[in-house]
């Protein structure tokens, strides 16, 4: 069962584009309080106790660069100073720690880190240790790391537990080298699987998660990817496939996942994101196939 969100508002166009898919996978009853703006929200804290009614966490959807919520956002702190601000910046915002001017006093994600942040801030929080957004926010990066998740972390610490076998797609063997390593710590022993070559499944080889390691989708890239999803769940139904791509646009979703894929995570990516995604699908797929 997930943990129980903490009080919340979402503010902005969680109805469209990346936003509306983000919140359909974490929010899918839409049980979420939303406010079309934080000038709205902040007119909806005046009318009450501040201290009483307002959210521990304020979602704030930033679908382009320059959109200027700083007033607000300072109006919002002293309104209510223990509530904290997520900005959640979408596609078109990617340049914008270059070129633009990010809003102060907030933990900032791009949309395609959001989701596994939030149900590893969420747990942390359920567990009743510190969630990421209660973090001071002394550093620019403040807030915005995933924690391992305990099951992860439990795993990293064990002995004598049997490595489970991890298949990874990857057209650069220093990628392969990189995750072999990586993921060794919390139990996963990593398969190369050249992209290309045929690879022969036997009872050994039968893999309990896969990684495919692409780009944006280019050229035979989607097919290289099913083709992949297709000998995995042939031998090891499953087995879900995470997608690992360069600044994933909302359209890949779809498309990912109808080629066999159960998530996308957007690279740069934290280890901790992957490590938990691994171990959330392994065991959602465990629970589908029993």
């Amino acid at each position: 069962m997930p943990p129980s969100p903490p009080p919340l508002v979402a503010v902005g166009p969680w109805d469209r584009g990346e936003f509306a898919a983000m919140r359909a996978e974490l929010d899918p009853h839409g049980e979420w309080p939303t406010a079309a703006t934080l000038s709205a929200l902040i007119e909806q804290l005046g009318s009450y106790d501040a201290t009483e009614g307002a959210a521990e966490v304020i979602l704030l959807a930033q679908p382009t660069p320059g959109d200027n919520h700083q007033p607000a956002i300072e109006t919002l702190r002293t309104l209510a100073p223990l509530t904290r601000i997520i900005c959640i910046a979408g596609s078109w915002c990617e340049g914008e720690l270059r070129t633009g001017r990010p809003p102060d006093g907030v933990i900032r994600l791009y949309w395609y880190e959001f989701a596994p942040w939030w149900r590893a801030a969420n747990d942390a929080a359920e567990a009743g240790r510190m969630p990421a957004w209660s973090e001071p926010l002394d550093d620019p990066r403040s807030g915005q790391q995933t924690p391992v998740s305990e099951t992860a972390a439990a795993r990293s610490h064990a002995r004598g537990n049997a490595p489970r076998l991890l298949a990874v797609d990857a057209t650069d063997f220093a990628v392969f080298e990189t995750l072999a390593a990586a993921l060794a710590p919390f139990g996963w022993q990593c398969d190369w699987r050249p992209r290309g070559r045929r690879h022969e499944n036997t009872p050994d080889s039968a893999s309990t998660a896969a990684i495919w390691d692409g780009g944006q989708l280019a050229d035979n890239e989607l097919d290289a990817l099913r083709t992949f999803a297709a000998a995995i769940h042939a031998s090891s139904p499953a087995a879900p496939v995470i997608a690992l791509l360069d600044f994933p646009r909302v359209e890949h979703l779809a498309a990912v996942r109808n080629a066999g894929a159960a998530a996308i995570l957007g690279k740069p990516y934290q280890l901790a994101q992957l490590v938990n995604e691994l171990e959330r699908l392994a065991a959602a797929g465990r629970s589908a196939h029993h």
